[in-house]
């Protein structure tokens, strides 16, 4: 999409349903409540190949968050 003069790309990210839990039970997001579409739910989540298209973290130690990386490639022809 161009908005100006500039290519804008909007996506989603997908974590596995146990990591999502586990983040809203942590203090920071407990207020949130938990999480009200699961993977097996969500049609956005199965249109864009389900568990491949899930971003794989890993625990950087209790109560220090998860890391994760992805590479995107985007073609604006």
């Amino acid at each position: 999409m161009h908005v100006g003069t500039s290519y804008v790309y909007t996506g989603q990210l997908f974590f596995a349903d146990t990591i999502s839990s586990r983040v809203y039970r942590t203090k920071r997001y407990r207020s949130h409540g938990q999480a009200d579409t699961s993977n097996g739910s969500d049609s956005i989540y199965a249109g864009a190949g389900g568990s491949r298209a899930r971003l794989r973290l890993t625990s950087r130690g209790k109560g220090n968050g998860y890391r994760g990386a992805i590479t995107l490639g985007v073609s604006p022809e």
